[in-house]
């Protein structure tokens, strides 16, 4: 009887610390609100494609062309970007209409200018990068995350860059 009297107790002190734990950490509406939006990271299947750098991919959608961009075209794409732990930072599909980016391919991360050659218009990918080819560990940008990436980017247009202004 003392036993299940003790245990009964052990369980109420439980359940109340665990209950004012959770509504003293309870998220803003705002956070919650943007965390819901945030996709969950892709794991790395054991059938991605691994290339001998470390680049690790998976085509989820094959492209509609058969014309790569090169490192001196710019590049329109959709994407997502998770640190390896797991947590979120961006995206341009995360609340209502997806807004492309568009970059000149040869300023980018050498995960990117490796795997987005590769690619051709519509074609969607995930893909797995170390540090070195991301911004690195520490970052060799400022405001860049370190150490390893997770992205998913979907390529949807190859153009060349500007022409030079004349002043």
């Amino acid at each position: 009887m003392r036993r299940t009297i003790r245990l009964h107790c052990l369980t109420v002190v439980t359940l109340i610390g665990l209950a004012a734990c959770s509504n003293a950490q309870s998220p803003t509406p705002a956070k919650a609100k943007q965390a819901a939006k945030a996709p969950a990271m892709p794991r790395r299947p054991s059938d991605a494609a691994v290339l001998p750098d470390g680049l690790a991919y998976k085509i989820l959608t094959p492209g509609t062309g058969t014309l790569h961009p090169k490192l001196s075209d710019t590049v329109t794409a959709n994407y997502s970007l998770w640190k390896a732990d797991g947590k979120f930072l961006e995206s341009t599909c995360t609340a209502g209409p997806c807004k492309p980016a568009t970059f000149p391919l040869g300023k980018l991360i050498p995960g990117w200018q490796e795997m987005i050659p590769m690619m051709t218009v519509g074609e969607k990918v995930q893909l797995w990068l170390t540090a070195d080819l991301a911004y690195g560990d520490p970052p060799r940008k400022p405001n860049r995350p370190a150490g390893a990436l997770v992205f998913e980017i979907e390529l949807l247009g190859i153009g060349n860059p500007a022409p030079p202004r004349s002043n």
